[in-house]
């Protein structure tokens, strides 16, 4: 049996249930619904069947109402349906067709014709999902996603999520992309798992939508935390990806809204979120006074805010553009006020004997140990695979220096004892 094919056979009669059971059973998992609406019911609280096998005839609800219920919702666009009947009317067919249906098998069931006709659709949805599956992430692509996700709007209230991955371009550059790959991949797999049933696709690069209806504002904060601290777990366990995070910006909906202003407005949220310090989710808020929403209020609340944005602890640690911008800065004060700046690159000497992900280790650990050592009006970036920037602001001595790599080299030697391993130290005086 091929448990990942799950066909949903919807039928009053028992008879017809045993035998569509009996035949497809060793192929695929058939789930069982006995009206139109027990199989409604199933579609709105369990995975999307591969497949729905439906009788038109039934006394409380017939298989084209039972359609027309699914054309209701944008969630069931994709669902392969094939009709039972014991009719052979082509007035049925027709209306059959136009509602989305992809075959008519007549009654009473014929073993064979069942499974090749049940195969040939499968096969031909297959073919159509992949068209419009993004293959990395198994997420549905831009095109296909955003027309979803504005159906679905312009039907029911809900909130729409614009994620952004931080630092994916930093992996990329300083690992490799098969690492950046295993990010966006595992962005795929949380989004399938937390959002169950919400509309999701990859816009593209590290950018990703996720649309959920009818849901509370708690709940939704519910799904956006199980997301983030998902990620953060499973990151965990691969080192080469743990510098990525998520940010993710959201706005409530309702069929008022647009599609393209509910995206604008989760874009800014989006914004907000990157503007403070990444990893984490902001709710878009409207206010009587847009200027004011984007200056912060009055002076006092922004300094208030800046502060609390620009806090860290330990050593400035910053992407090397900004790290340039700050090197250039910290020059001019340097020709200006006379104040003593220091650039050291310190790493590890290359070596074939260690993996990539050994590599990664190290260089984590590496960074630990500069953390430790060096004083939070200091700067740090990743500048290599194998080597860090650092800017020493007012460190002294040469002799000082010197003992500020030598306690880097020390800390990082009692974490790792690794005799392949060689740590690297130069500098010189900021011009």
């Amino acid at each position: 049996m091929n448990k990942e094919t799950v066909i949903l056979l919807v039928d009053d009669d028992n008879l017809n249930i045993k035998l569509g059971t009996a035949i497809l059973k060793y192929r695929y998992r058939v789930d069982v619904a006995m009206s139109g609406r027990e199989a409604l019911e199933y579609l709105d609280t369990h995975p999307l069947p591969s497949l729905l096998l439906l009788d038109l005839h039934m006394p409380d609800m017939s298989g084209f109402e039972v359609l027309a219920e699914l054309k209701k919702d944008v969630r069931f666009d994709q669902l392969p349906v094939i009709i039972l009947t014991a009719d052979d009317d082509k007035t049925s067919e027709v209306e059959g067709f136009k509602l989305g249906v992809m075959d008519f098998i007549t009654k009473p069931m014929v073993a064979e014709v069942l499974r090749e006709r049940i195969n040939r659709v499968l096969t031909l949805n297959e073919r159509q999902r992949e068209l419009s599956t993004d293959r990395l992430t198994g997420l549905n692509i831009r095109t296909v996603g955003e027309s979803e996700i504005e159906k679905a709007m312009s039907r029911d209230p809900g909130f729409l999520a614009f994620l952004d991955v931080d630092n994916l371009k930093r992996i990329n550059d300083t690992i490799g992309h098969e690492a950046g790959d295993r990010v966006l991949k595992l962005i795929g797999t949380i989004l399938s798992d937390c959002a169950g049933t919400a509309l999701t696709c990859r816009l593209g690069g590290d950018e990703f939508l996720l649309f959920i209806k009818n849901i509370t504002k708690e709940k939704m904060f519910e799904t956006i935390e199980a997301m983030i601290s998902g990620f953060l777990t499973k990151k965990e366990e691969d080192i080469a990806i743990r510098a990525a995070s998520i940010s993710i910006g959201l706005v409530e909906t309702n069929p008022t809204i647009s599609y393209k202003e509910a995206y604008s407005k989760a874009d800014k949220a989006l914004y907000h979120v990157k503007q403070n310090g990444k990893d984490g989710y902001f709710l878009y808020k409207e206010t009587n006074d847009e200027e004011e929403q984007k200056d912060s209020g009055n002076l006092t609340r922004l300094k208030s805010a800046l502060k609390k944005s620009g806090s860290y602890h330990g050593a400035m640690n910053v992407e090397f553009r900004e790290f340039a911008k700050l090197y250039e800065y910290f020059s001019n004060l340097k020709r200006r006020f006379q104040h003593s700046f220091h650039l050291v690159m310190i790493g590890i000497r290359e070596n074939e004997k260690l993996t990539r992900e050994e590599t990664e280790e190290t260089m984590v650990r590496l960074e630990d140990a500069i953390r430790e050592t060096i004083r939070s009006v200091d700067v740090c970036t990743r500048y290599s695979t194998s080597s860090f920037l650092l800017i020493l602001v007012d460190p002294g001595t040469q002799e000082q220096i010197a003992q500020i790599q030598e306690r880097i080299v020390t800390n990082f030697r009692e974490e790792c004892r690794d005799e392949r391993i060689s740590i690297n130290t130069y500098d010189t005086e900021m011009e």
